[in-house]
């Protein structure tokens, strides 16, 4: 019966997980580009070299550079987080049969 199934539901099946993957990497790649350190930092860069240039105001730079400098405070606390909760699974790992003492 299973393949039965599985040869019945396959017009239906697989283009929905073909989408999914597509919707998957599309997901995927909209989270590197939003905590991408590279990005913020050529940003400011930007910012500084139209600064210098007189393309922008002094109170339009520190405005503008404020915004960004949260975004990277927000993108190192995301990170942060991430390394955190994986120190912790692997912690969790090792608390639980493991060879390997904990320090």
């Amino acid at each position: 019966m299973g393949l039965l199934w599985k040869i019945l539901s396959a017009p239906i099946m697989l283009p929905t997980k073909g989408l999914l993957f597509i919707f998957d990497k599309i997901r995927e790649q909209a989270e590197t580009e939003l905590w991408d350190e590279g990005k913020v930092h050529q940003q400011l860069l930007q910012l500084q070299m139209m600064l210098d240039l007189g393309e922008i105001s002094e109170a339009d730079f520190y405005a503008a550079e404020d915004e960004l400098l949260d975004r990277m405070d927000a993108i190192i606390a995301h990170k942060q987080g991430l390394d955190d909760e994986e120190s912790d699974q692997e912690s969790g790992d090792r608390g639980q049969g493991s060879l390997i003492p904990d320090s």
